[in-house]
């Protein structure tokens, strides 16, 4: 699994800037189909509980996902905190964050093949012009989407955001809702990330013109296994190839959100959504925060 891919299942972020969600739709009036895998878990302390939900950002339904037991814990949750709030986020304005400085040249930085093979797959959606101003990250993300999409191909999910869902149903029960980071944060965190890395990242993309990786991610969600999903996640060859993007798009943003999450238990009665692959493996925020002493139960279905 690419770090490509992880991007694209933890901060799909201009998919979820630009697209307009489907409208939910009512439990009662969904096709009898096979429900997605649940991510819900329980953190208990001595003060209170929070329950952390592990999201996928584009794909499933916020409602798809909720059992009776897990729509309940929703509805008596106090308030609800995401990541950040995508529905406001300017998307022109995030362009202009993602450029490069004004002597740098994609184009030049890739090298001809590339950049060719780059024009190929994403000349349709934007300009050459504006294309070879962006840092290497964003038209990785852009292929990212394009692979989901075709993992998604005529399911009856595409189209659906549950982080977009979920916000909305905060807003329609009443639910303060607050937010982990702000977008423009998020856009910094890529752009942290060394430009050697996130050119080789680019390039790897380029290489693979299918969405094996995204189908892999796809299918261990909706099965709802963890392990799989965190093998898809966190395997040992790209934690070593691209450490600088699993380092700050999970790790850094895991050990910010710790102590807000512990804020949120002393006081209890929050419902949290994050991207599941925040909550996996040795340093996702539920290895942290048993760590700490704190009770994990996963919400089976």
């Amino acid at each position: 699994m690419s770090a490509r891919s992880v991007l694209l299942t933890l901060l799909l972020l201009l998919g979820s800037a630009c697209a307009k969600p489907t409208p939910v739709v009512p439990p009662a009036a969904q096709a009898v189909e096979r429900t997605p895998g649940l991510f819900l878990y329980e953190v208990r302390g001595e003060r209170g509980s929070v329950h952390l939900l592990g999201t996928i950002h584009m794909g499933f339904g916020f409602e798809e996902v909720l059992t009776p037991s897990a729509r309940a814990r929703f509805e008596g949750a106090a308030r609800v905190m995401t990541e950040a709030d995508v529905s406001a986020a300017n998307p022109e304005q995030l362009i202009q964050a993602a450029l490069l400085p004004p002597e740098q040249s994609l184009k030049q930085i890739i090298g001809e093949a590339s950049w060719q093979k780059l024009v190929a797959r994403v000349g349709a959606q934007i300009p050459e012009p504006l294309l070879e101003r962006l840092e290497p990250w964003l038209p990785s993300v852009l292929l990212g989407l394009e692979d989901l999409e075709q993992a998604l191909g005529d399911a009856r999910s595409k189209g659906r955001q549950m982080d977009v869902e979920l916000m909305a149903e905060a807003q329609r029960t009443g639910k303060p809702l607050s937010y982990l980071e702000t977008v423009e944060e998020q856009v910094a965190i890529f752009d942290s990330i060394p430009l050697e890395e996130q050119v080789r990242e680019l390039a790897r993309s380029l290489e693979s013109e299918d969405s094996t990786q995204a189908r892999a991610l796809l299918s261990a969600f909706q099965a709802g296994d963890e392990q799989a999903l965190a093998r898809a996640l966190f395997d040992e060859a790209e934690l070593a190839a691209s450490p600088g993007f699993y380092e700050r798009v999970l790790y850094q943003r895991n050990e910010r959100w710790l102590p807000v999450i512990e804020r949120e238990l002393a006081r209890g009665g929050s419902f949290v959504a994050v991207g599941a692959g925040h909550l996996l493996g040795e340093r996702g925020l539920l290895a942290a925060l048993k760590r700490q002493g704190y009770a994990v139960t996963r919400i089976g279905r």
